[in-house]
């Protein structure tokens, strides 16, 4: 067979039949190549959201005990001013809490320090 289409022996259908098998062999291969990758990275990110689901289960155990670390870290940078910039580097801002507001001073009650008076009986 001659590829030549202007030969006498050149027959056009056996082309196109070679032409649909070669296409329909390359898709098929395409089409099984992106499944397989497909497959790949779904199990790929089922595995990877199961171990975030981990971190997050032991970020959410251990939450309380950063804060406190955080806080004491915190009042521990009040006292030096190279310990805040490093904070602040990390988005962690420290300001100097207001002293505690001392109780106004009230007098006490005229009835303080003395006995209070029995009730009268039936009451």
């Amino acid at each position: 067979m001659n590829p030549n289409p202007d030969s006498p022996e050149f027959d056009p259908v056996a082309s196109q039949w070679k032409l649909f098998l070669v296409l329909g062999l390359g898709g098929l291969l395409a089409s099984a190549s992106l499944n397989v990758f497909l497959l790949k990275q779904n199990r790929m990110l089922i595995f990877q959201r199961k171990q975030q689901q981990e971190q997050f289960q032991r970020t959410r155990q251990t939450e309380a005990a950063l804060r406190a670390l955080v806080q004491d870290v915190a009042s521990f940078s009040l006292q030096y001013p190279e310990a805040r910039s490093i904070l602040s580097k990390y988005g962690i801002q420290i300001t100097a809490a207001p002293p505690a507001a001392a109780p106004p001073l009230v007098p006490p009650p005229p009835h303080a320090g003395k006995p209070a008076a029995p009730l009268p009986p039936g009451r």
